[in-house]
């Protein structure tokens, strides 16, 4: 997974309509691919990534827009490259990418913070979980107070609890 690159880039012409009506004509979308992103940000909120699966076979590249598993906007399909939208379209398009730029913000975030909170080496003994250092793990420290205060319980065979 690789987000540290998470600009989208639209490249577009401005064009007048052949009904007379201003817009832009999207000829490039750059973003990333659905399996470049987090689980927990494509999950739910406002996601956007690209994709050219999107036109029964045929290959062409589209700028998915989602709302928790549900696409906004236009059709299924996402934003066609290369298609003509609308100034109204291309402002309702940029809205969403900032709304999921920093949706992708706080995931990577989160991620970031439960990363550092988690990720550290970890050493099993008998069972037991211990630090590196060799100290026991609050589990076992709390255990160990239980057994020290007398207050330590454990099932005998015949199912009744009694003091260890």
């Amino acid at each position: 997974m690789n987000t540290e690159n998470t600009e989208i880039r639209i490249e577009a012409t401005r064009e007048i309509s052949s009904a007379g009506g201003k817009g832009y004509q999207i000829t490039q979308i750059h973003a990333l691919p659905k399996k470049e992103l987090p689980d927990l940000y494509l999950k739910n909120g406002p996601v956007v990534y690209s994709t050219t699966e999107c036109l029964d076979g045929v290959q062409a590249t589209c700028l998915r827009t989602k709302e928790n598993g549900r696409s906004v906007f236009f059709d299924d399909f996402g934003y066609v490259v290369p298609r003509f939208y609308t100034c109204e379209d291309i402002e309702k398009i940029l809205a969403h990418i900032r709304a999921a730029g920093q949706h992708l913000m706080e995931v990577n975030a989160h991620l970031a913070k439960e990363r550092a909170k988690w990720n550290d080496e970890v050493t099993f003994v008998d069972g037991v979980e211990v630090k590196e250092t060799g100290a026991p793990s609050p589990v076992v420290e709390k255990i160990a107070e239980l057994w020290a205060s007398g207050k330590l319980y454990c099932r005998d065979d015949k199912g009744k609890f009694r003091k260890i």
